[in-house]
């Protein structure tokens, strides 16, 4: 009985172990890593959004243009952007979603740079990620 229970269990928990590694370890570094490489990318975006805001030369007025943006941008930095904000909506909490967003919305512009309110609000939206990811 005892060499039947040893040969059971030496076949069956090597694929138990198996099958706990696929669902409990896998499945959360997994996830992990996706929410890293969305909070990377929202990061990213935030930067590329002050990078843009900031640039003389894209905020010039143009001539041939009757209705300009407040704030110009690359339609790299608008994609970016709501990427970042789709992302994170998904993968994140409300309150991380909104905190992003409202930096994304915060007014900035080369008349009032430094902007202490965006990167007051870009920082908030950093810390919300980073504390779900556990890496503050």
């Amino acid at each position: 009985m005892t060499l039947g229970a040893g040969i059971l269990s030496g076949v069956i928990s090597p694929f138990i172990v198996s099958w706990l590694q696929h669902k409990v370890i896998w499945k959360s570094q997994k996830k992990l890593e996706i929410k890293y490489s969305v909070f990377n990318n929202a990061v990213k975006a935030l930067s590329q959004f002050a990078t843009d805001a900031l640039d003389p030369a894209m905020q010039k007025p143009l001539p041939d243009q009757p209705v300009q943006r407040k704030t110009k941008t690359r339609k790299e930095t608008d994609e970016m952007c709501q990427e970042a904000r789709d992302m994170i909506k998904a993968f994140f909490s409300e309150e991380a979603h909104s905190l992003l967003n409202n930096a994304m919305r915060t007014k900035i512009s080369i008349q009032n740079a430094p902007n202490q309110e965006f990167e007051e609000n870009r920082v908030k939206a950093i810390i919300a990620m980073s504390n779900e990811l556990g890496i503050r």
